[in-house]
């Protein structure tokens, strides 16, 4: 299946899947970004450039419970990288997520996805991976939130597990600073300007890892570490619509080929714990500028 052919049947999954609840009371939503920076190895510099397409909507309410659902689609495409990496590394996955209101204070997040995260060359069951996450915020005041969590990710390098703080704090109204996300994987800090414009500050980091199944041999699966700070330009009209356009640093993106290696260790983060880590028979990696643009219906932050 071609680029187009599968981009255009997961659109129209999420077009489907948002309108499916959006008279519901929480608001569906959908983000679309396109990432592009350099990878180089050697005296070769390729590119790699990522699209990303994400859109959630609430499933079933009721007084203090949220059950609601996300689709992920993601497409990185390597230019002149070597031949082992094939030319794209695609990721699509479903989730549900539960939200139960225990008090007034406190709340428990339960979620979970399944999905494909392989070459698309010749799809077998080895390409599926699972995540698993548990999440306790307390309401500290009418403006912060925090809460503390744990991830569980199946990689086809071994079991991860991601520990995080969770954040949210809006200051005064006529101060218009926003800071949200995750500690330390992915926080925003926002400055709104006005009802229409804003800037952006925000840390993206982000594990991942794909099997290779145009290798020969079919233990061959690529890993990839990205570290990068980020600058946005944010545009909101007609109430639900955002663009974005951001220039931001690399500070560590990294992909990695290994064949046959150990995938039943466990790693806190990227530290495995016990063992050895095993080595990668090849690797392409660059610290430098990239480019971000986007559009997003009802942005979660």
């Amino acid at each position: 299946m071609s680029s187009f052919a599968l981009m255009k049947k997961v659109t129209c999954l999420i077009i489907l899947f948002i309108s499916f609840r959006a008279s519901a009371q929480f608001q569906p939503g959908a983000e679309l970004s396109f990432n592009s920076q350099k990878a180089g190895y050697g005296d070769t510099i390729g590119h790699v450039t990522t699209l990303d397409l994400r859109a959630w909507s609430p499933l079933w309410h009721q007084k203090h419970s949220l059950l609601s659902g996300n689709i992920i689609f993601i497409n990185e495409h390597f230019s002149n990288f070597p031949a082992l990496y094939g030319a794209r590394a695609r990721g699509l996955s479903a989730g549900l997520s539960w939200t139960k209101k225990i008090s007034e204070k406190h709340s428990l997040i339960i979620s979970g996805d399944i999905g494909l995260y392989s070459d698309f060359k010749n799809l077998d069951s080895r390409a599926i991976r699972q995540r698993a996450g548990l999440t306790w915020i307390t309401k500290i005041s009418y403006r912060f939130s925090l809460g503390y969590g744990v991830e569980y990710r199946n990689q086809f390098y071994g079991n991860q597990l991601i520990p995080a703080i969770v954040l949210m704090y809006m200051s005064k109204e006529e101060d218009r600073w926003k800071l949200s996300g995750l500690l330390p994987y992915h926080p925003k800090l926002t400055r709104q300007f006005s009802a229409h414009h804003a800037i952006s500050a925000e840390l993206k980091q982000s594990f991942s890892s794909y099997e290779l199944t145009a290798a020969k041999d079919s233990g061959t699966y690529l890993r990839n570490q990205k570290l990068a700070f980020i600058f946005n330009y944010e545009y909101k009209f007609q109430q639900h619509w955002r663009v974005l356009a951001g220039i931001g640093y690399s500070l560590k993106q990294k992909y990695e080929v290994y064949s046959n290696a150990d995938s039943h260790g466990w790693y806190i983060i990227n530290s495995r714990i016990g063992g050895d880590k095993p080595t990668p028979i090849a690797s392409v990696s660059q610290k430098g500028v990239q480019f971000v643009i986007g559009i997003a219906f009802n942005p979660k932050f």
